[in-house]
């Protein structure tokens, strides 16, 4: 199988997975939700999801089995053993492993896992967390911004969210150009989406984090999510506790003329799912494809799910009848709780 040519790609939105959203009146430690053992523990049977999907799900049970190695590899990094960039490199091979140990690890893991957990799942978990029918949401970090909305709107309830300490995944979706196309319109229309302006635009109506940086989208970060506050309020707010600096330096760089800090009331909530600080970046590795390993994975993950129908199998029907009025709303709810943010801000400064 040939790689993709990544100069022929372009960036179009990127988000976090795997990130862990839990309802904290539900969860009776916090901590247990810091590592990837929460899935298998039994404190909370029936009341966790894995994606129904055989790359995510592989890659959340690798972090599981591999934990105590990974862990050590953190130790070494806090230690100053090995640099950052040594440090992403060894989760990222841990994470892409597929020998044949791994994937009979895995599949024991899955196997016990699918009966500790609410269910499999590809785009309900996002809607059950905030009905209450379970506790912790394995989800995108945009699924988890949209259920963060949601629960503050319809129920005043606040969701929270977690990279484990083991590490995650980043990943991406792009633009590619086909064979035979018109690479002129193709560059143009590149050119219009990667445009910081046209960029906010395209993330305020899905609500995912954009690949793309600039004054524009910095901008929009700042309307959402910090206060309108004097220099004076701002370092108060600092000394006292009540606001915490969230430096997206590593991110938008020189894409920007001011300042990439962002002054926010909350952490572990909706800025920092979309913007992860760099030491949350560098414990995150990119997962590669499965190659030859493919066939043997997927025969195992049959194997793991046998006797588990998954919930969206019962909800299919529906989901495709109402499939484009609940984006509609999905995106309806993000904007409105976005708007109405920045309404109360308005107010507040006067």
């Amino acid at each position: 199988m040939k790689k993709a040519n990544l100069n022929w790609l372009s960036e179009c939105r990127q988000s976090r997975l795997i990130i862990v959203e839990y309802d904290p009146e539900m969860i009776a430690n916090e901590e247990d939700v810091e590592t990837w053992n929460v899935i298998w523990n039994k404190d909370y049977k029936g009341l966790s999801t894995l994606k129904d999907s055989v790359r995510d799900t592989y890659c959340a049970a690798v972090f599981y089995v591999y934990q105590d190695e990974l862990n050590g590899y953190n130790q070494q990094y806090l230690d100053g053993e090995i640099t950052s960039t040594e440090y992403t490199a060894k989760i990222t091979e841990v994470m892409n492993r597929k020998d044949d140990k791994t994937i009979e690890l895995v599949e024991e893991a899955l196997q016990v896992a699918k009966d500790n957990i609410y269910g499999f799942e590809v785009d309900s978990g996002k809607s059950d967390i905030v009905t209450g029918k379970i506790a912790i949401n394995f989800c995108w970090s945009g699924d988890a911004v949209y259920s963060m909305d949601c629960a503050e709107e319809e129920s005043d309830k606040y969701l929270n969210y977690v990279v484990p300490k083991e590490g995650s995944n980043v990943w991406f979706d792009g633009w590619v150009i086909p064979k035979n196309a018109n690479t002129k319109l193709a560059h143009e229309f590149l050119n219009f989406l990667c445009d910081p302006a046209i960029a906010r635009l395209n993330m305020n109506e899905i609500g995912y984090t954009s690949a793309i940086a600039g004054d524009a989208i910095l901008e929009m970060v700042k309307e959402w999510y910090q206060p309108e506050l004097t220099d004076e309020e701002i370092a108060q707010g600092l000394e006292n506790g009540t606001l915490y600096e969230w430096d997206l330096t590593y991110f938008f760089g020189d894409s920007v003329q001011e300042s990439a800090i962002i002054y926010t009331e909350e952490l572990d909530r909706q800025l920092t799912a979309q913007y992860p600080d760099e030491e949350t970046i560098i414990k995150c590795a990119i997962m590669e494809d499965f190659g030859e390993e493919n066939e043997k994975i997927l025969e195992m993950w049959a194997r793991a799910k046998s006797d588990q129908v998954p919930i969206w199998a019962w909800i299919f029907i529906g989901l495709v009848i109402l499939g484009g009025g609940t984006m509609f709303a999905v995106n309806k709810v993000n904007k409105h709780v976005r708007n109405k943010r920045i309404q109360q801000k308005k107010q507040n400064a006067h």
